[in-house]
Order: C-alpha cells, then sequence, then structure tokens
C-alpha cells in the first residue's frame, strides 16, 4: 500500500513539474513572438524595402518545387485534353448557324463571376492585416504580395499570338474572326490563387468556400462563351502553382518566431514523459 501510494504521488509530482514547464514556456513564447513583432514594426523604411525585395525573391523561388511541379505534371495533360473536348464543349452554348448563344445562365451570373474576385480580395486582406494573429497578418501579406505578379504573368501570357488563346465564339464578338486573350483564364487564376493559399493555411473551412467560388466563375465563362474548357483549367493550374509559392511564403516568415510544440504522455514501464519540439 505504501509503495502504491508512493508511486502515485511520484507521478503526481512529475506531472505537476510538467504543467509548471508549459506554461512558463509558453509564456516566454508569448513574450518572445511580441518582441521580435515589435522588433519588425520598428524596422527604418529601408530595412522594410529589404525585407519586401527579399520576400518576392523567396516567393518566386518558390514557384519551383516539388508541389508546383506535381500541379505543372497534372495541369499540363489536362489542358490537352480539354482541348480535344473544347469545341464539343462549346457546341452546347453556341449555334453557329445564326451566330446566337444558347442555354445561357442568367446574365447576373456572369456579371457576379466577373466582379466577385475583386470584393473577396479586399475581405481578405482587410481581415488579415487587421487581425492581431500573426498568422492572419502573414497569410494577407504573402497573398497581396503575389498577387500583382501573377496578374502581371497572366496578362503577359495573354499577349502571346497563340492558337491556344483565341476566345470561344460569341455572338457579341465578330462572326468572322475569334478575339484572343483568353488563355489563361484571367479570373481563374486569381480565385485559384486565393482557394489554394487559404485552404492550405485554414483547411476545408476557407477552401471550400473558395473553391465553390473558383468552380462557380470557371463554369459560368465556359457557359457564357468566355473562355473554353482548356483555358480554365490553365488558369486554376496558375492559381495553384502561385498559391503554393505564396502558402511556402507564409511559412518562411513564420519559420522566423519561436515554434514549441508540447507532448505529456504516460508509459507504465518509464513513467510520464514530456516531449518538446521547437524552431526559430
Amino acid at each position: 500500500m505504501k509503495s502504491f501510494y508512493k508511486i502515485t504521488m511520484k507521478k503526481l509530482g512529475c506531472y505537476f513539474c510538467m504543467i509548471i514547464l508549459t506554461i512558463t514556456i509558453q509564456a516566454s513564447k508569448k513574450n518572445y513572438i511580441q518582441k521580435r513583432q515589435s522588433a519588425d514594426k520598428k524596422k527604418s523604411f529601408s530595412g522594410k524595402c529589404v525585407s519586401v525585395f527579399s520576400d518576392v525573391f523567396d516567393f518566386h523561388k518558390n514557384l519551383i518545387s516539388p508541389d508546383t511541379l506535381k500541379v505543372a505534371a497534372i495541369t499540363i495533360p489536362s489542358f490537352f485534353i480539354a482541348r480535344f473536348a473544347d469545341d464539343s464543349v462549346h457546341e452546347c452554348f453556341y449555334n453557329r448557324l445564326n451566330h446566337k448563344n444558347i442555354n445561357q445562365m442568367p446574365h447576373w451570373s456572369h456579371e457576379v463571376a466577373r466582379v466577385i474576385t475583386g470584393p473577396t480580395i479586399t475581405f481578405l486582406a482587410l481581415q488579415g492585416f487587421l487581425s492581431k494573429r500573426s498568422r492572419d497578418f502573414y497569410t494577407a501579406y504573402a497573398m497581396v504580395l503575389g498577387f500583382p505578379f501573377l496578374w502581371f504573368t497572366n496578362e503577359f501570357i495573354k499577349k502571346i499570338k497563340i492558337d491556344c488563346s483565341l476566345r470561344p465564339w460569341n455572338q457579341y464578338f465578330s462572326s468572322k474572326k475569334r478575339a484572343s486573350g483568353g488563355f489563361p483564364s484571367g479570373h481563374t487564376a486569381k480565385i485559384a490563387y486565393l482557394a489554394t493559399l487559404y485552404g492550405l493555411e485554414y483547411g476545408l473551412k476557407a477552401a471550400i468556400p473558395l473553391g465553390l467560388i473558383a468552380m462557380g466563375i470557371g463554369g459560368t465563362f465556359i457557359a457564357s462563351n468566355r473562355h473554353y474548357t482548356s483555358q480554365i483549367i490553365a488558369g486554376f493550374g496558375a492559381g495553384i502553382v502561385y498559391g503554393i509559392a505564396a502558402h511556402k511564403l507564409v511559412h518562411l516568415k513564420e519559420s522566423r518566431y519561436l515554434d514549441l510544440t508540447m507532448n505529456i504522455a504516460f508509459n507504465q514501464q518509464s513513467g510520464p514523459t514530456l516531449n518538446l519540439y521547437w524552431k526559430f
């Protein structure tokens, strides 16, 4: 009985020490992060500019990684397969003989798909920059930092005169010559960029609504003869690649702060143990 009592008291004493140690470490971690964030805010203007240029370099470096190459390995074959089906899908929404759009969705749906990207970006940026959580801030920061480069790359590719850049036939355009600038779909790329970045950072609670918006935009533009299916797929691929690069930048920024994980476990033979994992 005495032996059992001693063992029990020993276990309780170990757990109590672990709890005190955990509270102490968490308090130290919070204080450390606050000091680092305060130091960042006090940086000079030139120091902040250097930091931004460094982040731009890291962002573009992350565009080529095992994860982005996997996306490219899926997107490129899917794009060429969709190219073979583009005309068949297009015939469902366009009558060539009369030069008329057919089976059209309500006009308001096209307008919503066209303008929804801007308010979504603005909302996410404000939510992140006004938040006190470093993760929210850096996610918004990476999103805003990478967005102009996604837009510029998309617009640059659109200027290249290639066959896959021609838009579908549409009654609102010439019946003799197709308009150019359809590859890749810019709106789809932007919303896929947001869905990827925020989905990787916050999981399904962000990925599902943003993913549904992305699919809604893609489907609407196909049905309204604004883009071919292959151009929508190309937009998704571009947005996902840039979203992964932005996600890696967020983790790079957060890794500058102390990251500590603690795990308390009990083993019948060795007794209570405390596992610590940390990085700077």
